[in-house]
């Protein structure tokens, strides 16, 4: 639950620039209700204390206040997440594959040296 308030001068300055590049008119139409109706409220000084609400309005602020390069960026940070996961499974089964055979032959592994996760088992990368 949070506790911090929204005011007017926070609402109209990511309403102007949800305008300016665009995400205003790919809200929802009830996000758009909401917003409006939280901007009208909080026009005579107040501000939303509610946490359900607030937490809403700050997940509108922040669509607001995403540009072309953020939404580009983060599908660039998802994608190399992804990548990264496949490469450590793959590490993952090449541990397994190298600890498998130092058990089951010690003294071959261990006479010439342990290698890079041991190359027989890896593709190299």
């Amino acid at each position: 639950m949070l506790t911090k308030g929204i005011t007017y001068k926070e609402l109209i300055a990511s309403f102007k620039k949800g305008l300016r590049n665009g995400n205003w008119r790919k809200l929802r139409f009830l996000d758009k209700a909401l917003y409006r109706a939280a901007m009208g409220y909080a026009r005579n000084g107040r501000s939303m204390m509610n946490g359900k609400l607030v937490e809403k309005l700050l997940e509108l602020v922040a669509g607001l206040k995403e540009t072309k390069g953020m939404r580009i960026f983060k599908g660039g940070f998802e994608k190399a997440v992804e990548l990264l996961g496949e490469r450590r499974r793959e590490r993952d089964v090449c541990m397994v594959a190298f600890v498998t055979a130092l058990v089951e032959r010690p003294r071959l592994y261990l006479s010439s040296g342990w290698g890079r996760c041991g190359e027989n088992f890896c593709s190299p990368n």
